[in-house]
């Protein structure tokens, strides 16, 4: 069986564009039945998770707006304390506590004499204390902008890196196919 080079293209354009639509695509989520032959029987009993708190960013100036997001928070209202100072609070919307549990995105402000280095940040509620994190580590003051540098914001996160993930991706895969028709279209003409 011999496949002509119209052929091999579209199938190669066909399966570049699973892997991309794929690629794309959050995975699907398979809920298990508790259904049982005499009826759906719900849990007895839930245990609530413990609360976590990370925050949205790794550093800031002083005086800088951050967020913390404190989740399986069991209680409300809760602060934020950044080395023991409250910095911001926040409560769960009302009537919505599935589980008895809530997220809760708490604004803060870096307050305006902290100094460069590592600080603490906790969430605390009326039944719990926890650490607020990003990726494992504590919050980092920066040394303040004192605007000598000609300005510019060198901070801004590159909202675009998963598109140019995913193009990069995509041009690797296209480079893959063109190599691949080249090589059997100098197999059949030697």
């Amino acid at each position: 069986m011999s496949l002509n080079n119209r052929t091999l293209g579209r199938a190669l354009l066909v399966v570049v564009a699973a892997i991309l639509l794929l690629a794309t695509t959050p995975a699907l989520a398979v809920e298990e039945d508790d259904c049982y032959p005499d009826g759906c029987q719900p849990p007895t009993t839930v245990e609530p998770a413990d609360p976590s708190c990370s925050l949205g960013s790794e550093s800031g100036e002083p005086g800088s707006s951050q967020r913390a997001t404190v989740t399986d928070a069991t209680s409300s209202p809760v602060r934020i304390l950044f080395d023991g100072t409250e910095v911001g609070s926040g409560s769960a919307a009302a009537g919505f506590r599935p589980l008895g549990a809530a997220t809760i995105q708490i604004d803060w402000t870096v307050p305006a004499d902290a100094s460069p280095g590592s600080h603490e940040v906790v969430a605390v509620g009326p039944d719990f204390s926890v650490r607020c994190l990003f990726d494992g580590e504590d919050f980092a003051v920066l040394a303040a902008d004192t605007g000598t540098d000609g300005g510019g914001d060198d901070d801004l996160a590159f909202t675009g890196r998963d598109l140019v993930l995913m193009v990069a991706i995509a041009l690797a895969l296209i480079l893959i196919g063109y190599a691949a028709v080249r090589a059997t279209r100098r197999r059949r003409t030697i």
